[in-house]
């Protein structure tokens, strides 16, 4: 089974214990971990 969920990121998601994503089966919480940037830094 696959399905899609809009999902909005703010800036500071690192900084929150978890993230809240409504599907629809369900909620679910999701840690994010920054691993790099995603565009290039000068």
């Amino acid at each position: 089974m696959s399905y899609e969920v809009p999902l909005a990121l703010v800036r500071e998601f690192e900084q929150l214990d978890f993230l809240k994503i409504e599907t629809p089966l369900g909620p679910v919480n999701v840690k994010l971990k920054k691993m790099r940037s995603l565009t290039r830094e000068s």
